[in-house]
């Protein structure tokens, strides 16, 4: 008698994930393969059912496609199958006698049990070739102990020289952080006597170059002050709002230029915004 009612969402899901394909689930159920294709078309939307059942028919991981007989199932699938046997008797009205299933799990068993009679002769071949590789093992590793005095003599020889190199790095870092401490007061002199240039495009951006240092960050409410002044110069009046506001900002960065005692040239693209700037100043 079939057992489809085990064939759930998270029954498919975790068997599939394990390598199980559709023998497996032909054999623990007892139905037919159309039997199988029509319980999982009722019970799962078209798109759920397609792809659970492409992947019943892929490529098992388990055992080769060419052999389904039980014999070839692994051990954990025989016992699943007399387990549903069991409970498809228990909980449904039995097609078969009881002879007939008793029959059916003798069988079952006998498989089980002749899989694990053949597994356990296969442990104890592996144990045996274990033995002689132990053996050779041995022997490996009192050779390996020979190695690990004669590596213990070079490896105090490494150690005195690595401390003695790590004398030298000491004296050898404390002369760079003293040229570091020279370098960085020479590029600071340098930097004080570079000009900075400042390339003002009317498209709305400022470039810098040779900036050091600096920062050319200045405080919104400095450019709004000054762009509130800006407004109201009637020399301005030729420029376009974004124009006017890239000279407020201009007009401040200028401002901190000169709090910090920085040398500047400005270079402008459009010869208006120029006239604007030197009146504005």
């Amino acid at each position: 008698m079939s057992n489809l009612r085990i064939i759930t969402g998270k029954y498919l899901e975790e068997k599939l994930k394990r390598g199980y394909r559709l023998m497996y689930f032909l054999n623990v159920t007892g139905c037919s393969e159309e039997e199988l294709m029509e319980h999982i078309d009722r019970n799962f939307s078209s798109k759920a059912a397609k792809a659970y059942k492409k992947r019943l028919k892929s490529k098992s991981t388990l055992h080769k496609k060419s052999k389904n007989t039980i014999n070839e199932m692994p051990e954990e699938v025989k016992l699943e199958m007399v387990e549903n046997i069991e409970t498809t008797s228990e909980c449904e009205v039995p097609e078969k006698t009881a002879l007939e299933l008793l029959l059916e799990k003798e069988t079952l068993l006998s498989n089980a049990l002749c899989g694990e009679e053949v597994l356990r002769s296969d442990k104890i071949s592996r144990r045996a070739v274990l033995k002689n590789k132990l053996k050779e093992q041995h022997q490996q590793m009192k050779e390996l102990t020979e190695q690990i005095l004669q590596l213990q003599a070079d490896f105090e020889t490494t150690v005195s020289e690595w401390t003695s190199i790590g004398n030298e790095m000491k004296e050898l870092s404390a002369q760079i952080a003293q040229k570091r401490t020279l370098l960085d007061a020479v590029r600071s002199e340098i930097d004080s006597l570079k000009k900075i240039s400042i390339f003002v495009y009317s498209n709305g951006e400022i470039e810098f170059e040779n900036q050091g240092s600096f920062d050319p960050t200045v405080d919104s409410s400095k450019v709004n002050e000054i762009f509130g002044n800006l407004i109201q110069n009637e020399a301005a009046e030729c420029l376009t709002i974004k124009n006017i506001k890239q000279l407020a900002k201009l007009l401040a960065i200028v401002e901190k230029l000169k709090a910090e005692g920085l040398k500047f040239v400005i270079e402008f693209d459009e010869p208006t915004m120029k006239e604007v700037f030197d009146v504005s100043q």
